[in-house]
């Protein structure tokens, strides 16, 4: 669609230019084919912003990802406007927003069903409370975007990876006094 614009622009300058080029030189139509041109470009220049505007917010509200809980009454959604929305699946409805990452949310595991980690673009991990709906910290410590988190089987681990290739290993165990 983005392309059916920019032609179709196109193709309207080259009939207003075409209008100048061939009439002949008579100094109205000369200043009504120019003053034409001006408002064409002024309306393209205008549409071309309303379009680039309407593409961004379609890309800045884009699921990067998704998460259940186990007893199926939740899921929880990254995007890529920075925030965490958590879902009443029963109800077919959004319960609230988790907001705190300075960038795209790319990566979410849940360690329990009141425990959600969440990576980011931003470099970071966080780890929220979904019963109190806060962020209980941060983890720092990856030097490119983080693109994935996991969790151990045990839920004393958080792996982390980003794009430079780095894994992190993050034990939970040492903040578990943050998480009770």
């Amino acid at each position: 669609m983005h392309l059916i614009v920019i032609i179709s622009l196109f193709l309207l300058y080259l009939f207003f230019l075409s209008i100048i080029i061939t009439s002949p030189l008579n100094q109205y139509k000369l200043l009504s084919s120019l003053f034409l041109l001006l408002i064409f470009v002024c309306l393209s220049v205008i549409l071309v912003s309303l379009f680039i505007l309407f593409i961004n917010k379609i890309n800045h509200n884009q699921i990067t990802a998704i998460t259940i809980t186990s007893d199926r009454s939740k899921a929880i959604s990254a995007l890529k406007n920075k925030t965490l929305q958590v879902w009443n699946l029963t109800k077919q409805k959004q319960i609230f927003v988790l907001r705190g990452h300075r960038d795209w949310v790319t990566s979410i595991v849940l360690v329990s069903d009141n425990y959600l980690i969440s990576g980011s673009r931003d470099k970071t991990l966080k780890v929220w409370n979904l019963k109190t709906r806060k962020e209980l910290f941060t983890l720092i410590g990856h030097a490119a975007p983080v693109t994935s988190v996991a969790v151990t089987p045990n839920g004393s681990h958080i792996i982390s990876a980003s794009s430079d290739g780095v894994l992190k290993i993050w034990n939970l165990y040492q903040f578990s006094m943050k998480m009770h």
